[in-house]
């Protein structure tokens, strides 16, 4: 992946000063000439350039910062849609179904939402040539295909009953339960009326006709009729889900949203705080984010004031500041939707997307982490070739509509539209922007050395610093995928180049160094973590608690490719209080 800088002009926005300028990552690009433009596993094939926000989907991904999406390359109709995960080229249209083992059977069509957990499993819905069954659910657990639904087969709990050619909407926790939607089921005693169900691993969790959501705020109350397609999430515990789709009875008041089977929003009836109620058809979208907290986003009845919910509080309005003390408001002046996306992650860290009253149209969309700091702006230049310097005459244009997603350890996924100095569109870029979101709690120190992805690793801590919260968790990036690491501390800092002659890092403690005894695989983007407990640090051969006061080193070992087998992170330092 290359590096992309994104700047911001000093005009842009009323108070510069709030916009954070991150390092970003090109993951993909169909800009001709990028150096990312590539397709992985098909060598000399580049992706599709429309010059719109198709050639790249809504990318999906989960807590730990794994991430799936579906793309087109610039191949022949029939084998130019594409579903990647972490980089890998994992099913071609027009090419064998790799769940299919038995018979030639070649992928069709892709639904564009698709879902990924820690593990790295993942899930996807398809059509295939084969003249019948040919809608699947298709799951990838622990690297083996397999599928959960496929039409002509027996929907689980309903004897006689069977699949028709509608499988969508699929989703995955974290244990590889499979999710997804089945429309007009046929078969025992399946009518038109209640042909529609969701299904999360073998049980029926909502059909149409049958099950009466509670918390309705219209009487009287009515049974559950469609699903909206997309619009199914579930949180990694599967603990909790979201559907939003429409009730039986008045159009005006039909549109919903459903967690864990609650009406929380309703069309025609809900109340938003400050605003009134929502417009009819006024529900435009919805999400789950991976600590169960649900999001939607709409307008208002009479006024068609466009606002952003996170678990029923308004958290972005029209007419309002984009972040505290702005003068630039959120506005639907220019479009006729106010926000385009919004997402949030197991912390309680959230993103809003939308359109402001910026008077320079070619830098009114922004994107604010929290409420309180804009992370990305229409307009921002943006150094494709990886080179360090804004030379490659390139722009954001255009946000794309829900393309986003939050990890936990802060790295946003997001779809944009570019362009060049004359507004020029020249492609789309799929890309990561690492985000401060949870607090990094000390400061780094030493130098690393260049592992084998090309890059030095890095450790932070994040959580607090506050002894009595005990919550405190280290986490290493930039490091080779699927190997695995171990975390050190010490109570003082040190310099030894090589390890002396035994690895290819540079250790940065002293004194006594200690290890927490926990051996932690590397994820698919470089990734390890490790919560720790500051009641029972390593401490020689016993475990002691750590002190309000006390300052502590730390720095993460890992096995690595090539020299001696092993390299080291940078080194980082925390003051507990």
């Amino acid at each position: 992946m290359n590096r992309l800088l994104l700047s911001t002009s000093a005009a842009a926005l009323l108070t510069p000063s709030l916009f954070a300028q991150h390092d970003v990552e090109v993951i993909f690009t169909n800009v001709v000439g990028a150096p990312t433009n590539a397709v992985p596993g098909l060598p000399g094939v580049l992706f599709q350039q429309d010059f719109n926000t198709g050639d790249f989907d809504r990318p999906y991904g989960s807590p730990n910062g794994n991430w799936i999406i579906t793309a087109f390359a610039e191949l022949g109709s029939g084998e130019d849609e594409l579903v990647i995960a972490n980089n890998v080229l994992v099913q071609q249209e027009g090419h064998q179904a790799n769940w299919v083992t038995t018979a030639t059977e070649l992928s069709m069509f892709v639904d564009t939402q698709v879902g990924i957990n820690d593990s790295g499993d993942f899930t996807f819905s398809v059509f295939t040539d084969a003249a019948i069954g040919n809608d699947y659910i298709v799951t990838n657990i622990g690297g083996v295909w397999d599928y959960s639904g496929r039409e002509s087969q027996p929907v689980p709990g309903l004897v006689g009953a069977i699949f028709d050619n509608i499988l969508l909407s699929p989703v995955i926790t974290a244990d590889g339960t499979s999710g997804y939607v089945a429309e007009s089921i046929e078969g025992g005693s399946v009518t038109f009326a209640d042909d529609e169900v969701l299904i999360i691993g073998d049980t029926i969790t909502l059909r149409e006709g049958i099950d009466t959501p509670t918390g309705q705020l219209v009487m009287p109350e009515q049974v559950f009729g469609t699903f909206d397609i997309g619009r199914v999430w579930i949180t990694p515990d599967g603990g909790t889900w979201l559907v939003q789709g429409d009730l039986e009875g008045p159009l005006s008041t039909d549109d919903v949203v459903i967690v864990n089977g609650e009406v929380v929003l309703q069309e025609g009836a809900s109340m938003i705080p400050g605003l009134g109620v929502v417009d009819s058809s006024g529900i435009v979208s919805v999400s789950l984010d991976a600590g169960g907290n649900w999001y939607a986003r709409g307008d208002i009845d009479v006024t068609n004031d466009d606002w952003v919910l996170r678990n029923g509080d308004l958290i972005a309005s029209v007419d309002t500041p984009v972040t505290p003390g702005n003068t630039v408001l959120w506005s639907d002046d220019a479009f006729f939707q106010a926000f385009f996306m919004h997402t949030g992650d197991s912390f309680g860290n959230y993103i809003v997307g939308g359109m402001t009253n910026n008077p320079d149209t070619t830098a009114d969309a922004v994107i604010v982490l929290n409420g309180e700091e804009i992370v990305c702006q229409e307009g921002d230049a943006i150094d494709l070739d990886g080179n360090g310097i804004l030379d490659d005459n390139a722009f954001i244009e255009q946000i794309g509509f829900d393309d986003v997603h939050l990890s936990d350890d802060g790295v946003l996924l997001l779809v944009l539209l570019l362009r060049d100095d004359t507004n020029t569109t020249i492609g789309q870029a799929f890309v990561q922007m690492q985000l401060d979101v949870n607090g990094a709690l000390g400061d780094p120190f030493c130098m690393a050395a260049i592992n084998s992805t090309g890059e030095t690793g890095e450790i932070i801590a994040v959580g607090s610093s506050v002894v009595a919260d005990n919550n405190v968790t280290l986490s290493a990036s930039n490091l080779p995928a699927f190997n695995f690491g171990i975390f050190l501390t010490s109570t003082t800092m040190g310099f030894v180049p090589g390890v002396s002659g035994q690895s290819n890092g540079n250790l940065c403690l002293g004194g006594g160094i200690n290890r927490f005894i926990d051996i932690v695989m590397i994820n698919a983007n470089g990734v390890m973590e490790l919560p720790v407990d500051l009641t029972a640090f390593p401490d020689g051969a016993v475990a002691s608690p750590v002190m309000p006061g006390d300052v502590r080193f730390f720095q993460a070992w890992h096995r690595d490719i090539g020299g001696l087998g092993s390299n080291l992170t940078n080194g980082y330092e925390v003051e507990f209080e």
